[in-house]
């Protein structure tokens, strides 16, 4: 659990609004639409504190699976299998692994939990909330690095991994990585090596008790052993909470990046989770930190996954105690639907490998720690039926983009099929304070166009006009969670097989060294997507890389008097299609602007990309 963090923002929100409408409606229909394995929940089913199986029936499994989940993460408590030293027992384990498997989900195992015998700290160290039901809880030795860790992780008396070695029985925790996993292959083969060893003060608990060089070595450890016992078995990182330790991160990273295996090993680990909470703009956040500081320290792009966000509820008034809205850091019952939606909008176009809400039912987190999207009565909040959306809609697509728009954020997916039917789909919201009038342009060959709110129902009418559709968006209401209501338009369209086209517009004459470059694009089919921009010195062979996938039609250049350059374009469209380069067109630097150029500041412009700020110019001097 990421245990309810102050997600300190300080964001500037933005907006959207319904409108009158079309005669041609094409909402699909949602039995036909087939949920990618993207999407699932955390403790659909799962294994008490205290090594117990939850009681878990047929209706909470068919609720998840008719909200779209295929994923349920739980954790395998090292302290309720190996009770003593190596004896192990996986009696209850297996109860719900295999009624996990006889529902077709798939599973994100935790590997967490040291027991007595094996640890190294004994102090006590706060149990985390969540008595021993319900959510992830250890205190003292539980938390604790075991011992032998330091020990080779194989019997040949190294960590040099080979065909057929045995693991060292003296490492323990090498030796319970590889009976787990092995035992479970391949049935499950996703091993995540503990839950948020990140997180610490001002939390009041920890998962993790050890130094970082601690988690290196576990990590390390867990990856050598999971991968001789089942090859194809994928290790991820202990998801990150973030907020508490923001150094932890990058400091592992650096004594990763300092161990001559690490390289040869895939740096220990497959794919990197973060737990984004309160806000989907969390979400945005933390994907791209954990980038970056991947990239920082040269290390190749791992998958990234979100195993836990949501925002808890306030204002339900089928619960006790009640507890009113406004609340710091919850959302109202419609605010957690809004947020479920978005998130997942953004995951999409962040290209998230798994989304995963924290949690399924409430069960027991703590006092009033209600993030279930179903109660414990099995009755569904409505960010029950909004996740479910999202898994229908944002599953099977071709293209997705994020788009800032002023005060609106839009995200947009090419090629989306419900059945046997072609949409380009646009989720928009507002997040600003104050309703927004926003203009999305139609894709060129729409045959029919629906607006649906977030529960996947028809949202009034839908104004059409001439190249577009008018919305109007409501405002934020909650400025923790940072986004209004959002909505679906869909747009019904044919198959796209034509690449779109693109050309440079030329200059009229001689250019100031700082210049506006224009360039413009058009598609037949579902619309241009982005553009990609090169530029060389005249009489040049090699072109360079100016702007990549960026959806902006002017930028400014910076060029060098007496110069001349010559720029092209090609076009990218929400099919995937790219179109060829176009026409090099060619602009001479080499006269003095009226006046001293303004310096251009960054603008946020396209998916993940930053661009120089365009400005309005007039070619030529």
């Amino acid at each position: 659990m990421n245990s309810r963090w102050a997600a300190l923002w300080g964001l500037i929100l933005l907006g959207l609004t319904l409108v009158p409408g079309r005669t041609s409606w094409g909402q699909p229909t949602l039995g036909s639409v087939d949920a990618s394995d993207r999407f699932g929940f955390d403790f659909i089913n799962g294994i008490s504190a205290d090594g117990r199986p939850y009681s878990v029936g047929d209706l909470r499994y068919q609720q998840a699976l008719d909200a779209g989940a295929r994923w349920t993460r739980w954790p395998f408590y090292w302290y309720t299998i190996e009770r003593q030293p190596g004896v192990f027992d996986y009696s209850a384990v297996d109860q719900v692994v295999n009624a996990d498997l006889s529902r077709g989900l798939k599973i994100n195992a935790i590997l967490m939990g040291t027991p007595t015998w094996a640890a190294t700290v004994t102090a006590a160290i706060q149990q985390a909330p969540g008595g021993r039901y319900g959510a992830f809880a250890l205190g003292g030795a539980e938390t604790s690095p075991p011992k032998n860790l330091s020990l080779p992780v194989f019997a040949d008396g190294t960590d040099i991994p080979g065909p057929g070695k045995a693991v060292n029985p003296e490492n323990y925790w090498a030796r319970f990585v590889y009976n787990t996993v092995k035992r479970y292959a391949p049935r499950v083969q996703t091993w995540e090596v503990w839950n948020e060893p990140d997180l610490g003060p001002p939390s009041t608990f920890r998962f993790w008790s050890g130094s970082r060089a601690d988690y290196v070595r576990l990590l390390k450890v867990a990856y050598l052993a999971a991968k001789a016992a089942d090859p194809d078995a994928r290790v991820l990182f202990g998801a990150l909470a973030f907020w508490t330790d923001q150094t932890f991160f990058p400091d592992v990273l650096r004594v990763i990046r300092a161990d001559p295996q690490a390289a040869a090993s895939n740096y220990f680990f497959d794919a990197l989770p973060v737990h984004p909470y309160i806000s989907p703009y969390a979400l945005t956040f933390l994907v791209d930190t954990v980038r970056n500081y991947l990239a920082s320290f040269n290390i190749p792009p791992k998958p990234i996954w979100v195993n836990e966000t949501n925002i808890p509820v306030c204002g339900d008034d089928k619960v006790t105690p009640y507890l009113p809205c406004p609340q710091k850091w919850r959302g109202s019952l419609s605010e957690q639907a809004s947020f479920a939606l978005t998130a997942a909008a953004l995951g999409t176009a962040y290209e998230l490998e798994k989304l995963m809400i924290f949690q399924f039912y409430d069960d027991y987190v703590g006092y009033q720690e209600w993030y279930g999207v179903v109660r414990n009565d099995a009755s569904p909040r409505p960010a029950y039926y909004s996740y479910g959306v999202a898994a229908r809609y944002l599953s099977n697509y071709v293209t997705a983009r994020r788009r800032e728009e002023g005060p609106v954020d839009r995200v947009t997916l090419g090629g989306v099929r419900l059945g046997d039917t072609l949409y380009r789909l646009s989720v928009v919201w507002n997040r600003s304070n104050g309703p927004v009038n926003y203009w999305l342009e139609a894709a060129p060959a729409a045959q029919a166009v629906s607006i649906l709110d977030k529960y996947g129902q028809p949202a009034g009418v839908l104004q059409s006009l001439s190249g577009g559709y008018r919305l109007s968006l409501p405002p934020v209401t909650n400025a923790d969670l940072g986004v209004g209501e959002p909505y679906i338009v869909l747009e019904r369209v044919p198959p796209d097989t034509t690449p779109p086209v693109a050309a440079v517009s030329p200059w009229a004459g001689p250019v100031p060294e700082r210049f506006t470059v224009r360039w413009t694009g058009s598609d037949a089919g579902w619309g241009v997507m982005a553009f990609d921009v090169q530029v060389r010195e005249k009489g040049s062979a090699n072109w360079a890389w100016w702007l990549v996938d960026t959806p902006a039609t002017a930028a400014e250049f910076q060029g060098q008097n007496g110069r001349t350059y010559e720029f092209r374009v090609r076009a990218r469209d929400w099919a995937g299609l790219t179109g060829e380069w176009s026409p090099a067109v060619a602009v001479q630097v080499g006269c003095s602007p009226a006046a001293a150029p303004t310096q251009p500041g960054p603008l946020s412009g396209g998916f993940r990309l930053f661009f120089p700020l365009v400005r309005n110019a007039s070619p030529g001097c």
